[in-house]
């Protein structure tokens, strides 16, 4: 099996970590795991120019277009929240249920830190 790198969080930090991934070669599996449904949106304009748009312009706030994922060869995989992390089975837990394996995990989930379940270490 290739290498994967999962990176759980889709904003600025998480889309320029699987980006730089890319640009400095990396060719294993990427997968951006994100708790919000759709593409990535840039926060901060968001909050003001939002809420003055009609609707019809909301792409202008991506942070990236959804084709630039597969362009890139990058899965986005939305409206999922980690839930646990097993670090010596190296496996992401969704809430969904789902295992994901990991060779190498990036922790990008913003500026507010969500506690996640530990395993059990006994």
């Amino acid at each position: 099996m290739a290498d994967q790198i999962i990176i759980v969080g889709a904003s600025h930090a998480g889309i320029s970590c699987a980006e730089q991934l890319r640009a400095n070669g990396y060719a294993g599996r990427i997968c951006i795991i994100d708790r919000l449904v759709g593409a990535p949106l840039e926060r901060p304009p968001l909050s003001k120019a939002f809420l003055q748009a009609d609707g019809h312009g909301d792409a202008k706030f991506h942070l990236r277009r959804p084709d630039w994922f597969a362009a890139h060869d990058i899965e986005l995989l939305d409206g999922r929240d980690a839930v646990s992390i097993d670090p010596v089975q190296k496996q992401l837990n969704l809430d969904d249920g789902s295992p994901h394996g990991y060779d190498k995990l990036v922790l990008a989930t913003g500026a507010v830190p969500r506690q996640l379940a530990a395993a059990d270490w006994s």
